[in-house]
């Protein structure tokens, strides 16, 4: 195992991010039986007002499309659609290009990609070790293409997709401990640079995940991730870029 991973013993501050499932809705049990849209209504407006990254974002996300389907209900429109293109399995959402299943899980565990696809970190599966594995992307050109297997060995799709469900709750925590003045696009892919894995010497194993994970987390919960320390470090960055076209 890499020097880079180390594992933290007893309680520790990043302990909150991990062993926890994301709780989804059984949606199959509301398109069987849809409520009453003034009840779907009244629990919205006890949720108001939300705030920048509010705790109540995905009930209220979830709250909407429940509305939406009663609706169509009411008005005697279909609420499905074809079957769903993602997972093949339950039908799309009439309004949706998926099903709400797979939409949600986005919505709460997170995808693979980035803006333009250009840098991923995503589940598949590998025909060699007959396992679910996390596999690298990187494309900024015909040069600087890179794909490798950054982790092997999950049993499933569902085990290999929630090796990062950590970070979503991570990052979620960063947003409300700053007020919502911290975004990030893709945390994972900070985290697990072309370089670190490199320097990991993948593909990890389950534990690895974890345990680098875990490490990750500790360090960079100590850091400072408020709006002026990022214009301050995009300032430097600015100057120190310019200063090296100058020379």
């Amino acid at each position: 195992m890499s020097q880079a991973l180390v594992v933290h013993s007893g309680a520790a501050p990043e302990d909150i991010f991990f062993g926890q499932m994301p709780q989804l809705t059984d949606w199959e049990a509301f398109y069987a039986n849809p409520a009453p849209l003034d009840e779907l209504l009244a629990e919205a407006h006890r949720l108001e007002p939300l705030h920048e990254a509010d705790i109540n974002e995905h009930p209220m996300w979830v709250l909407q499309q429940k509305i939406r389907i009663r609706l169509r209900v009411n008005a005697n429109n279909s609420p499905f659609g074809q079957i769903c293109p993602s997972c093949g399995t339950h039908k799309a959402d009439a309004v949706l290009r998926e099903c709400l299943w797979c939409q949600e899980w986005d919505h709460v565990v997170g995808g693979g990609g980035s803006r333009g696809s250009c840098e991923y970190i995503k589940p598949c599966y590998d025909p060699k070790s007959r396992s679910w594995g996390l596999l690298f992307y990187q494309f900024h050109s015909p040069d600087s293409a890179y794909m490798l297997w950054l982790a092997l060995g999950y049993k499933t799709f569902q085990d290999t997709a929630l090796a990062f469900y950590p970070l979503a709750l991570y990052s979620a925590w960063l947003q409300r401990k700053y007020n919502a003045l911290y975004t990030e696009w893709r945390i994972a892919t900070r985290f697990f640079s072309l370089e670190m894995a490199m320097k990991l010497h993948a593909p990890l194993n389950p534990k690895e995940v974890e345990d680098f994970l875990r490490n990750c987390i500790h360090t960079d919960m100590a850091k400072e991730h408020n709006l002026a320390t990022y214009y301050v470090r995009d300032a430097i960055r600015d100057f120190e870029r310019k200063d090296r076209d100058d020379e």
